[in-house]
């Protein structure tokens, strides 16, 4: 009896993970058709994936072959190099066989591409299952995120932050899932989730106990104080990993985090306010227009590719459209807590790096922690509007206007970008 009962929730926990549903099989397959051309080009035929002599910021500050040979620096992802060797131990063998370097770069493309696909799966999830939305306004949101520039950089990128909009949006939809169910989520899942999610990258660890203070209808002192026991619990086991990965050097922790903080802290070029709506906010979205750049590792010169400000008025209403619609959302939908899961996380990276300012300059790279918030306050918002039609039917030309622009504006920064790797890069 009790192997049928842990056979069931596992075969619960796959269809969670996994399409389950032929709408949903269609939409990854058409993802991944979407997505995998990109990275197998770029593996065959570039050498941005993995370059062999450069080994961080050809392009947008991604740091590709770091986080491909060592999984990015401990402090800041600290479990991170256990997620990649998996995949660069694989990459490795295809390499030894062919003795190409495509081969073993496409390994983690179509990986890349599979995390973001799947990313994308768990928003339509919850668009269907916990906001009952209708299909319409589920495909078109579904076709808005869809090419949002994170996910289109993300697919052939391998980097710490496409594990997390994975994580991040399979838990968000799961922990949904549990609350509207009226469930508890269950105290070593959420610890799971919490070394999954916090070891990919240690400033996401806060957003898996959010949930955690929002599974009861009203507010209740003792269900309070069980919610944070629980977080404490999670937050020790958490610990006591990150500094056995540290060798227990709790100093060197302190001191190389004082240092990161020190140097990405300090924005260079802009002014706040651009880099709040150009990269941080909206050019996680939409692409604004590109640069080159001259730098240097040791000896070695090369071309870097880098964000512009934004620079025309329609990307300006773009922004403050979304903008307006994801605050209208948390206003309309107030009394629903699922929304407060999702505006205190988000709130999270706005705090990092709106307000510390870490890494803001380069903040267009940081959209994996925080993007399917968007199309999910957008679903949330067609919710509250679902009983004025007429409302209704001009957010959803409004949406489709935007996705068409976003669509054209992406494809062409893509051809760019393209352009750009064919120029320097080319095989």
């Amino acid at each position: 009896m009790k192997y049928i009962n842990i056979k069931n929730c596992f075969l619960k926990f796959i269809k969670i993970l996994f399409p389950s549903t032929r709408n949903e099989g269609i939409i990854f397959l058409m993802l991944l058709i979407l997505y995998i051309p990109l990275g197998i080009y770029f593996s065959f035929f570039s050498t941005i994936i993995y370059n062999e002599k450069i080994p961080w910021d050809i392009y947008f500050s991604f740091d590709n072959r770091s986080i491909i040979l060592s999984g990015g620096m401990i402090e800041k992802h600290p479990f991170s190099y256990y997620f990649i060797m998996p995949i660069f131990n694989l990459a490795n063998w295809f390499y030894h066989i062919n003795n190409n370097l495509g081969f073993f770069n496409v390994i983690f493309t179509v990986f890349c591409a599979v995390n973001v696909s799947l990313g994308i799966v768990f928003v339509y999830k919850y668009l269907t299952n916990i906001i009952n939305l209708k299909t319409k306004t589920t495909y078109l949101i579904i076709i808005f995120y869809t090419f949002f520039s994170t996910n289109i950089l993300l697919s052939f990128t391998p980097e710490t932050y496409t594990f997390s909009i994975f994580l991040l949006s399979f838990y968000t939809y799961i922990s949904a899932l549990f609350i509207n169910r009226q469930k508890k989520i269950p105290l070593i899942f959420n610890t799971i989730m919490g070394i999954f999610i916090g070891g990919e990258t240690i400033t996401n660890l806060p957003k898996t106990y959010i949930p955690l203070f929002f599974e009861n209808k009203k507010f209740n002192l003792k269900e309070f104080l069980t919610a944070a026991l629980k977080t404490l619990f999670s937050i020790v086991i958490f610990v006591l990993l990150y500094l056995w990965r540290r060798d227990w050097d709790y100093m060197k922790i302190l001191s190389k985090s004082a240092t990161q903080y020190e140097k990405f802290s300090n924005p260079k070029g802009e002014t706040w306010w651009n880099m709040i709506t150009s990269y941080f906010f909206g050019g996680n979205m939409l692409f604004p227009s590109f640069i080159e750049k001259n730098l240097r590792f040791f000896k070695i010169q090369y071309k870097a590719l880098y964000y512009h400000i934004y620079d025309q008025p329609l990307q300006y209403i773009f922004c403050l459209s979304i903008f307006l619609f994801m605050i209208g959302s948390l206003i309309a939908n107030r009394k629903n807590k699922l929304l407060y899961i999702l505006g205190f996380s988000f709130l999270i990276d706005i705090i990092i790096h709106g307000f510390m300012k870490f890494g803001l300059w380069v903040s267009f790279i940081y959209g994996g922690h925080w993007v399917f918030v968007v199309p999910l306050l957008l679903g949330w918002l067609f919710y509250a509007l679902r009983n004025n039609k007429k409302i209704y039917k001009m957010l959803f030309i409004f949406l489709g206007l935007l996705t068409l622009y976003l669509i054209i504006n992406n494809l062409f920064r893509l051809s760019e970008f393209i352009n750009f790797v064919n120029k320097y890069y080319k095989i």
